[in-house]
């Protein structure tokens, strides 16, 4: 039985997919603070439990969730230099 069941997996997954689409995918993605993470975690264990489909996924998100924030704090901020 895994030591890592039901919310603690929920909270590697996303760490783990950033590791693998980092390691995998790098004209895409690059998440060098979750790739140093990646000795302190279960990340084969994790991995192991996530298809590379969910993993590319989920990556997918949060490198677009964060150009869009990017994107939102600049607009932001020139907003207020207008003012």
């Amino acid at each position: 039985m895994s030591k890592f069941e039901g919310v603690a997996d929920t909270l590697y997954i996303p760490l783990t997919a950033r590791i693998y689409v980092s390691e995998h995918f790098l004209d895409y993605f690059r998440d060098d603070k979750a790739v140093s993470l990646n000795s302190e975690m279960p990340y084969e264990e994790i991995a192991s439990k996530s298809g590379e489909y969910l993993q590319m996924a989920g990556a997918c998100c949060f490198y677009n969730t964060d150009r869009m924030i990017k994107h939102l704090l600049i607009s932001i901020r020139n907003a207020i230099s207008l003012m």
